[in-house]
């Protein structure tokens, strides 16, 4: 398998904490065997099994020896660390699981584009293996891995064709999708048909996938309303009105509850599950017409520089606030540092975004309209290659006969580079100097390698290709605007919550501790003259029957319970933009960063305001009315 991939890092460290194999329930490795070889990976179940049990163990050991060592290894912080642990260990042990879910949800998109590109290949040739070949080279799912393992299959000499690999694989993937069955063995029978037979057969392959796409997306946004819900409801809702009872709890249980806990609870915990019931319900976007890559090269360089700078501020900023919220006793300035600390976390969340797509925006509007005019510039190119001029005529021509639409730039760049002395292949491809040298679009550079495939057959076949390339692409389109309209009913709903209801839920609960807060601190002085009126031995009784009262101003810490609240509505609200931005963008990255971080402004700014404003109006009313004992 090691032959035509790379071992992922889930891989790399089953391997390397998998060397001491522990026994495993049978059903267990049943279920793990079933997972890894649907998602193809290099391990067994026993690796993965002794992974999730030595990796927590050893997190924890060493976890425990720093505490130690630091002398923070108190009862309280350890059951933290623990559930870390534990939360660890679900992970690795329920990765397959989540990757098999991913890979389900994205083999729809995959599979209509898969049929789209073995059609545009076929078109250009009638080689099951090179449009096979050329599949697997621009999908980048586990069904492209699935391809690239058939051709790897075939030219090893492992297979005998490609038309029984691809019998395999549409076994495969039968049970998720019927209609992709039927594609398949239409493609493959399609080679040994006539001319018309076989422009039918390719037409009719890709009508059965898009149109039962559609009939997909309907069940998709029905099965989502109840996922939806639970998340909104126990990932949201309940946690933060659980918020407003800790303080009450941390009096009456003050050795039990105490800020440690509940900030892993809140930080760690809480989104961790929150996270798994999105990987099981809204990972992926079930089809995409856009097929935008900004992960390689460059690109990656570009947000590890981003990431590394804004890591360095985030520490510059944040530690100096820290240090001075827990070395100060609570006053409106120690409120204000604490909010600092959200502030800052969200601001740089924001900067980090806007920077990475400020300069990428320009870039990937660009090429979402090149993508969305794609059909029609096909067609235009189809109806003047009629007329039997050499593809180097047509392309100088391009401006005119294209002049309605933005995408002539790249025929236009092309026919320069041409003019300049390089061929065809050379005119677009070119690293340096190609006019697709800046494209990040997949879909346009497979419709351009299909034209320049068919260039030596000359403009007629070149025509009569790209006729059925535009009838493909036109259907491709209908079928994503009818997604997004699909998708947009459903995620309305996670729309609210993540620009209103959690920023607003999270600055009303800080408002109302606030409130508590403010109020218990006014009684400090009464409780203060009270310990010492019933110090007495003979008062011991009634002392301890007033002492929880005591434990009010030692037990409430506004500021840090600010922090942990700010940094839970920060994880939520991230964590929902991004699957949202998975289900309306599918792999168009810089749409998606950018809505990530408009969001986390948007609720940054609602939590601050009702935070600060609900603090200082409570703190004004106590202040005008004060409190008597």
């Amino acid at each position: 398998m090691s032959e035509y991939r790379n071992l992922t890092r889930f891989e790399k460290i089953c391997k390397a904490f998998g060397k001491v194999k522990l026994p495993i329930p049978k059903s267990l490795e049943k279920k793990l065997q079933e997972e890894i070889d649907f998602c193809h990976f290099e391990v067994s179940p026993s690796e993965i099994f002794s992974t999730s049990i030595f990796l927590p163990a050893t997190f924890m050991l060493i976890s425990y020896f720093i505490l130690n060592f630091a002398g923070l290894a108190t009862f309280d912080i350890i059951a933290s660390f623990f559930m870390v642990t534990t939360v660890i260990f679900y992970f690795i042990l329920n990765y397959t699981k989540f990757q098999t879910i991913y890979y389900r949800s994205k083999f729809s998109s995959e599979m209509t584009l898969s049929i789209i590109y073995m059609s545009i290949s076929l078109q250009t040739s009638k080689n099951l293996e090179r449009a096979v070949s050329f599949a697997a080279n621009n999908l980048s799912g586990l069904l492209g891995l699935d391809l690239k393992m058939a051709i790897w299959n075939v030219q090893s000499g492992k297979s005998i064709s490609i038309s029984e690999e691809l019998s395999k694989i549409a076994e495969k993937w039968r049970k998720e999708s019927q209609e992709f069955v039927d594609a398949i063995s239409i493609l493959k029978d399609s080679i040994v048909l006539t001319e018309d037979q076989f422009q039918k057969s390719l037409n009719e392959a890709i009508e059965i996938v898009l149109q039962k796409t559609k009939t997909r997306m309907k069940e998709y946004a029905m099965s989502l309303k109840t996922p939806l819900n639970i998340v909104n409801s126990f990932g949201v809702l309940l946690p933060l009105l659980a918020m407003i009872f800790l303080p009450i709890a941390t009096i009456f249980l003050p050795e039990m509850i105490k800020v440690t806990f509940i900030s892993v609870l809140y930080v760690a915990i809480l989104p961790s599950i929150v996270y798994f019931l999105f990987r099981q319900y809204f990972y992926s976007r079930p089809y995409s017409y856009h097929q935008i890559e900004f992960s390689t090269g460059k690109y990656k360089k570009r947000k590890l520089t981003i990431s590394i700078a804004s890591l360095t501020l985030l520490l510059t900023i944040i530690l100096p606030l820290l240090i001075f919220v827990s070395k100060s006793k609570f006053s409106d300035s120690v409120f204000l540092a604490s909010m600092g600390v959200t502030v800052s976390i969200g601001l740089i969340v924001f900067l980090s975004g806007y920077i990475y797509t400020s300069g990428l925006e320009k870039i990937n509007k660009k090429i979402l309209k090149f993508e969305d005019e794609l059909p029609t510039a096909t067609y235009q190119l189809a109806s003047v290659c009629r007329s039997g001029k050499p593809i180097e005529t047509i392309l100088e021509n391009s401006s005119y006969f294209l002049k309605d639409l933005e995408i002539k730039e790249i025929f236009a760049e092309a026919s320069t580079k041409i003019k300049s002395g390089y061929n065809l292949e050379g005119a677009f491809f070119d690293e340096k100097i190609g006019a697709l040298k800046d494209c990040t679009s997949r879909i346009i550079k497979v419709v351009i390698r299909s034209m320049l495939d068919l260039a030596n057959k000359g403009s007629f076949a070149i025509s009569k290709a790209l006729d059925a390339i535009s009838r493909f692409l036109d259907d491709a389109k209908d079928v994503n605007k009818f997604t997004d309209e699909v998708l947009d009913e459903i995620t309305s709903e996670m729309k609210i919550t993540v620009y209103v209801f959690a920023p607003l839920a999270a600055g009303i609960v800080v408002g109302l501790l606030s409130m508590i807060t403010i109020v218990f601190y006014s009684f400090a002085p009464s409780f203060q003259e009270l310990e010492k009126t019933l110090s007495g031995k003979e008062y011991k009784t009634a002392l301890e029957s007033v002492g929880w009262l005591l434990n009010l101003t030692k037990a409430i810490d506004l500021s840090q319970f600010q922090i942990v609240v700010g940094l839970y509505m920060i994880e939520i609200v991230i964590m929902i933009s991004y699957f949202l931005g998975e289900l309306k963008y599918g792999e168009d990255e810089v749409n998606k960063i950018k809505d990530i971080s408009k969001t986390v402004l948007i609720a940054l700014i609602i939590y601050s305001l009702f935070s600060i404003g609900l603090y200082y109006t409570m703190k004004t009313i106590i202040t005008m009315y004060p409190v008597k004992v």
